[in-house]
């Protein structure tokens, strides 16, 4: 009878190992309803309400993706690099200023942008302490 108690005492440990361990693993397939990834800190940091912000916040924005809007208060062509910078809500050298550097331009400034309020959306950089996003003409939006 000792010989039959011990086998199912064996039995039990055995089956209680195997069900703890079952339980540890986790299911076999993966959860569907949750992203396989979190998001990377720079699509964390991006603007929650996809809301535009004011020029004069971009400063605070540095290294975030954003959309921003200013009226246009000067602007610089760049002839040999075929660029364009367009000076946001204040003028060059105002350091407080944001600015817009938009490579491959074929327009003059004065075509199209001067005296206009400009939407851009991108990453948010510092050039020489100015807040600036990189863009090409296409993603600049004229209002």
């Amino acid at each position: 009878m000792n010989r039959h108690f011990f086998r199912f005492a064996l039995l039990g440990v055995c089956t209680a190992g195997i069900a703890a361990y079952a339980a540890d693993s986790g299911p076999a397939t993966q959860d569907t309803t949750q992203p396989a990834t979190q998001p990377t800190t720079q699509e964390a940091s991006t603007n929650p309400s996809g809301a535009a912000i004011n020029w004069d916040e971009a400063k605070n924005h540095v290294g975030e993706t954003v959309t921003v809007t200013g009226p246009v208060m000067g602007t610089h062509a760049i002839d040999d690099a075929h660029a364009l910078v367009l000076n946001i809500g204040k003028d060059f050298p105002d350091e407080s200023r944001f600015t817009i550097f938009i490579s491959g331009a074929d327009t003059t400034p004065d075509d199209v942008y001067s005296g206009k309020t400009v939407t851009v959306t991108g990453e948010i950089q510092l050039y020489r302490n100015v807040p600036e996003i990189k863009a090409s003409a296409k993603d600049v939006i004229v209002k």
